[in-house]
């Protein structure tokens, strides 16, 4: 088979391997002096079978190097996201590329190529076209790959944390063109932080297995921003003199500030002094805030065993939750009055505000409940005391500033002979012919201070 491979000559460059491409007709490339060529047997494991002649003119290391050693390759696909192994085969059914990577060297910087890979008669080909080398030019390292798609962003380190190479993404994500970052001013140019520096030579210092390890590392943008990468590092040519990290990492910023408002939002949710809770379409609790488990008495873990049916005292069986949740979709907003119990049976009054919403295809019920004992207890009083003043033997009056009847008691109509209607579209004047106008204003005066 290895020597049909090689048997196959071509200098032809390609951008894509289309769909309809044979296998000898992708094998045309092999020797292509640009093209480095892998080729994965698929069954019963992914297995590098075959390596293209030229390998050792690319990148140092010859065909024998990558077959006996298969972190060599994974150096190439692993930092794109092109693990290989029987769960990720169905992704490589449709040709893909061009996908920017790197090819680590023996000696010296990588290289930058572009990976073309296709499926075809039980075999994964790529087809890796490489790119000018690394320019390593101390004013200006840099990658020349600007014209290629998209791509994470790669640097190189050396032991001491010294960046030495970025790809075009360097500037695009940070600010800085590369010059600005390396030289003996890397240390102080405001790109890393202390803690960022000890985490960059602590995965130099890593003694663990030759493979992806993955990081979380902060940059300080030019604008002073603070911008977040995840990824995974790799040591390249970890035993000789020409050893670097490779960084390979996508920009989290975004999902890190999404995380960061969660965050807040959760807390915030936490420490309000309403009980909230989130109940699927069957009443059972799918979340709760803080305030839900201390006004009922319940540890979060034991109210979310219940449903709304265990704490309301007007909800109790599912006919009562069905009726309410139809009535729930069919209004969107509910505000209405219950009552809780808690975990010692006492029954708290709550004005609830009862939200219906879908989120991925499930539907919900966000209810907030506010515990009304207070004004209950208050509007309690104030029954006593309207109750009171109603039935006293004494009439009183309401009078506003103008001598208006606004309002007055049972005792004042019937002692008056007026109706209480009557009565209170009358002036103290009509009732006290004695108060007249001026004397009204004084008495209201006398009254105020």
């Amino acid at each position: 088979m290895q020597d049909q491979y090689r048997s196959c000559h071509t200098s032809a460059r390609q951008n894509v391997l289309p769909e309809s491409a044979d296998l000898t007709e992708i094998l045309s490339m092999i020797e292509s002096t640009r093209n480095l060529v892998l080729i994965f047997k698929t069954s019963p494991e992914p297995q590098l079978i075959y390596v293209s002649s030229n390998s050792a003119s690319i990148s140092g290391y010859s065909p024998e190097d990558y077959l006996a050693n298969p972190t060599l390759s994974q150096d190439i696909l692993k930092p794109i996201g092109l693990e290989l192994n029987t769960h990720t085969l169905d992704r490589f059914r449709i040709p893909l590329g061009p996908i920017p990577c790197y090819i680590p060297c023996k000696k010296g910087l990588p290289v930058s190529a572009a990976i073309l890979c296709k499926l075809s008669s039980g075999r994964l080909i790529f087809c890796i076209q490489c790119q000018p080398q690394v320019r390593h030019n101390a004013n200006h390292p840099d990658f020349s790959d600007k014209n290629l798609p998209a791509t994470p962003l790669v640097m190189g380190f050396q032991p001491d944390g010294k960046l030495i190479f970025a790809n075009h993404i360097f500037e695009e994500v940070t600010g800085y063109l590369v010059s600005e970052v390396t030289g003996e001013d890397w240390k102080s140019c405001g790109l890393f932080s202390r803690e960022t520096t000890d985490l960059i030579i602590k995965m130099f210092q890593d003694r663990k297995p030759d493979t992806g390890q993955p990081f979380e590392l902060q940059l300080i943008h030019k604008n002073g921003q603070t911008c977040w990468f995840s990824g995974h590092s790799r040591i390249i040519n970890r035993d000789n003199k020409s050893s670097y990290l490779q960084l390979s990492a996508s920009d989290i910023t975004i999902c890190k500030k999404s995380e960061k408002m969660l965050r807040l939002t959760r807390f915030a949710l936490e420490q309000t002094t309403d009980a909230i809770f989130w109940t699927d379409s069957e009443g059972n609790f799918v979340d709760v805030n803080q305030s839900a488990c201390n006004s009922l008495g319940y540890r979060r873990e034991d109210l979310l065993k219940l449903k709304v049916t265990d704490i309301d005292a007007l909800i109790t069986n599912q006919t009562d939750w069905e009726a309410h949740w139809k009535n729930l979709k069919n209004s969107a907003y509910l505000s209405f009055e219950s009552i809780h119990r808690n975990i010692s049976g006492e029954e708290i009054p709550v004005e609830i505000t009862a939200n219906y919403m879908q989120c991925d295809k499930m539907e919900y019920n966000v209810a907030i409940a506010r515990n009304i004992h207070l004004r209950k207890e208050a509007e309690k009083q104030l029954k006593f005391t309207s109750f009171s003043v109603e039935h006293t033997a004494d009439s009183v009056l309401w009078v506003n500033q103008s001598g208006s009847i606004i309002a007055a008691n049972m005792s004042a109509c019937q002692s008056l002979g007026y109706t209480r209607t009557e009565l209170c579209s009358l002036n103290v004047i009509n009732i006290n012919p004695v108060c007249v106008a001026e004397r009204w204003k004084t008495l209201w005066v006398r009254l105020k201070q």
